[in-house]
């Protein structure tokens, strides 16, 4: 009910983020698999700021989010691209799953109450 786990895994050359966090203290594993990776992160005790650059493709992932409201902006550009993420602040559990190339999903959630889950539109 205080701890926030986060798990992002990226199908593109076998690369995974992963990111532990709870409410108040924040400890962030991330494990990337690919070259060219460039990964930079800002947090301090309530908010977290967290920006992933991977050179896989050009595949960006930017993820904002502090103590009460998450903000996910997700843009891949590269094909068969798999973002699972779970997430339980208090009760929330989402699944995103990218499987076409060049598609951008914005995702918005508060604290409390949502579940969500999306598939993006193949042109």
């Amino acid at each position: 009910m205080n701890r926030k786990t986060s798990k992002v895994n990226i199908g593109c050359r076998d690369t995974t983020l992963t990111n532990y966090s709870n409410m108040n203290r924040k400890t962030s594993k991330m494990n990337i698999g690919c070259r060219d990776t460039t990964l930079t992160t800002y947090s301090n005790m309530n908010r977290k700021t967290s920006k992933v650059n991977i050179g896989c493709r050009d595949t960006t992932l930017t993820y904002y989010s502090n103590m009460n409201r998450k903000t996910s902006k997700v843009n891949t550009g590269c094909r068969d691209t798999t973002l699972t993420y779970y997430s339980n602040m208090n009760r929330k559990t989402s699944k995103v799953n990218i499987g076409c190339r060049d598609t951008t999903l914005t995702y918005y959630s508060n604290m409390n109450r949502k579940t969500t889950n999306e598939k993006p539109n193949c042109p």
